[in-house]
């Protein structure tokens, strides 16, 4: 009887592990929605910045770059950081080619962004360093409205799929606990 005792311990503390499990999955999935929401408003709050900069100073983009670095949060900081890098130490490449060697490394394709939101946030270097400064500045406005198009994607998107991912995680993981009895 003891034996007894110790394996349906056994099988009752699997289940409620993967119970648990598959509702951290799930709650971490719906987090990826968040996460995915709050870097595009970053971004966009990054890029009007940068236009900001570039309009009113005048400045050179590795000083501008630097600047933001210090003057931007969350994810643009990563991205002015490597952005001034590139132009920094890649003399010789244009522009455009460093922003988007810029993107790629610090974005990459890993979640939580889409390849959508990374390709809107690409296109904001093909005028850099090639246009006068209201034509780069009108640029970058044009891309800052497209990461808002991406914003209310995100939003909508949060809104109908954090509770189905959540419910779904736990789900997964009750259905697994009753597979091990």
């Amino acid at each position: 009887p003891n034996d007894m005792i110790d394996a349906m311990t056994v099988k009752m503390m699997t289940a409620a592990a993967l119970a648990v499990s598959g509702a951290a999955a799930g709650q971490y999935q719906a987090s990826q929605l968040t996460k995915r929401e709050e870097m595009i408003a970053e971004l966009i709050s990054g890029i009007r910045l940068f236009r900001n900069e570039i309009y009113y100073t005048h400045d050179r983009l590795e000083r501008v770059a630097r600047r933001l670095t210090s003057s931007c949060s969350g994810c643009c900081v990563s991205l002015f950081s490597e952005f001034q890098d590139q132009l920094n130490h890649c003399r010789g490449r244009d522009t455009e080619t460093m922003w988007r060697s810029s993107v790629e490394n610090v974005f990459g394709r890993r979640p939580p962004l889409k390849d959508s939101d990374r390709l809107a946030l690409m296109s904001a270097g093909l005028r850099l360093g090639r246009d006068d400064i209201e034509g780069q500045c009108r640029y970058l406005e044009k891309t800052a409205e497209e990461l808002e198009v991406r914003l209310l994607e995100a939003r909508k998107e949060k809104e109908s799929r954090s509770r189905l991912y959540k419910t779904l995680g736990l789900t997964a993981g009750c259905a697994a606990a009753i597979l091990v009895f």
